[in-house]
């Protein structure tokens, strides 16, 4: 059982103690290993192209934008850019390299917009503990809006509609076990959903149609020796 390791803070010195001295053991026994590991290394990244773009997609019913993303050579973090249709003008909605400056830690889910395309939203995660904060931007002036989703394990949610976004928060061991309504005019958390069995799980997932939301539970069986 290693949930003890678990700690948030990264002040608690007996686990700082046990992942040193971890690391320190598998530094030394695989040592002999490092040019190994370097030729795997490279022969992986040589597999990859590294300047390249995705397909070109529309988000929603709505087809006013279409949306990819581009990677560039040397360049560790994506870019999220979007396409107007009518006058086919390309402009960037998201730069996740200039986005991670400062932080050592910077994880990015692939950004989201409301059906209208008027607000961005993205899932990051500066501390590397995949609890991730919902970030509102208007995709007007690229200001940050002023809503508050924190904390969100894995960073699961959905629009729903220009003014509403469905979310999973989760218990104190993580169990994403509640779904959260929140709308942007009012500010308010609303909660719409909650699987009280320590077994289950709920995930989020909107239709392709943007008509139906679906919610899947999930159930983990713990098998005993």
């Amino acid at each position: 059982d290693y949930y003890w390791v678990r700690d948030e803070s990264r002040s608690n010195t007996e686990v700082l103690d046990y992942i040193n001295k971890e690391n320190e053991y598998t530094e030394k026994i695989m040592n002999d290993t490092k040019k190994l590991q370097d030729d795997i290394y490279k022969k992986l990244k040589g597999s990859i192209k590294e300047a390249d773009k995705s397909c070109i997609l529309y988000k929603n019913s709505n087809t006013s934008y279409k949306y990819f993303k581009e990677t560039y050579l040397n360049v560790p973090y994506p870019t999220y850019k979007r396409i107007r249709c009518d006058t086919l003008t390309e402009e960037t909605i998201l730069d996740i390299s200039v986005l991670a400056k400062g932080y050592k830690h910077c994880d990015v889910h692939e950004p989201d917009v409301s059906p209208n395309h008027q607000i961005m939203t993205y899932a990051i995660d500066t501390e590397g503990n995949e609890k991730y904060d919902i970030i509102f931007v208007s995709l007007e002036n690229n200001a940050i809006i002023d809503h508050k989703i924190e904390k969100l394990p894995f960073g699961m949610y959905e629009w729903i509609s220009d003014n509403c976004i469905y979310y999973i928060k989760g218990d104190e061991s993580d169990r994403m076990n509640k779904i959260y309504c929140y709308t942007l005019s009012d500010k308010i958390h609303t909660l719409i959903f909650e699987v009280s069995d320590p077994l289950f799980e709920v995930s989020l997932e909107l239709s392709q149609d943007g008509k139906y939301i679906f919610s899947v539970q999930v159930k983990y069986i713990i098998h005993q020796r």
